[in-house]
């Protein structure tokens, strides 16, 4: 939402479906072309969003609109992935997640090449980025987004899927990259503070106990990180 002019996925994976509330329906459409979805305005916020993503198609796989490429992680030598070729390994993904049973699937968290785990590419259990996510069969899944949460959709549903499920697939060969998260405008900016972040993680700490930390800061090698913000998580899956 409040981003019409400036949806960068449409470059990285061909012909997605945007979904917009209502009111922004038409400006979308003269902004972008592939099909725009509209949901009802009375929609606020991230999770009640997924909610009705979910509810409405069932299978499917959710990306943030400012995502900036694909790339593969096992070639740093070849790394960007072409927008057809994404296309390919998202069905093929799907696909082995479908087989498996699963009702979660997803891609590596971090496009470093030093994040690639070369003796276990593919992973069943784990936690899946929100920026780019898929679900398998969500009206039998048990699953939920909660919409007390601000934002954190990717920790409560990882952690849930977690509770009921025990499984997902998580392929690390490949990655999102993504722009300006936590500062670009429109979107889930409009709702998330530091504040709204720290009470977030103290109620996902209240269902998922000790699986759920403050993250600390990684300042030094070729893995450092800086959170966003003093009140950042981290999902531990103990099996």
């Amino acid at each position: 939402m409040g981003r019409a002019e400036r949806v960068s996925t449409p470059k990285v994976i061909l012909n997605p479906i945007i979904c917009v509330p209502e009111s922004e329906g038409a400006k979308y459409k003269e902004f972008n072309d592939c099909e725009i979805v509209t949901h009802p305005d009375t929609v606020k916020g991230l999770n009640p969003k997924r909610n009705w993503i979910c509810d409405t198609f069932n299978d499917v796989f959710m990306i943030d609109d400012d995502c900036a490429r694909m790339v593969r992680l096992y070639d740093p030598k070849d790394p960007f992935i072409i927008p057809i070729d994404a296309g390919v390994i998202l069905n093929q993904t799907y696909e082995l997640a479908k087989q498996i049973g699963v009702h979660l699937f997803g891609f590596n968290n971090v496009p470093n090449p030093i994040m690639f785990d070369v003796f276990e590419p593919i992973k069943l259990t784990g936690y899946l980025l929100g920026g780019a996510f898929g679900v398998i069969g969500w009206k039998e899944s048990k699953l939920w987004f909660d919409t007390t949460l601000v934002g954190q959709d990717d920790y409560w549903i990882c952690g849930l899927n977690a509770y009921y499920h025990r499984k997902l697939v998580k392929d690390g060969r490949f990655a999102f990259v993504f722009n300006d998260t936590f500062q670009n405008q429109g979107g889930q900016s409009n709702f998330r503070t530091n504040e709204t972040e720290m009470k977030d993680t103290i109620y996902l700490r209240k269902f998922f106990g000790s699986a759920i930390n403050i993250k600390k800061a990684n300042k030094k090698g070729p893995t450092k990180n800086v959170p966003k913000t003093e009140y950042a998580r981290t999902l531990t899956i103990p099996f």
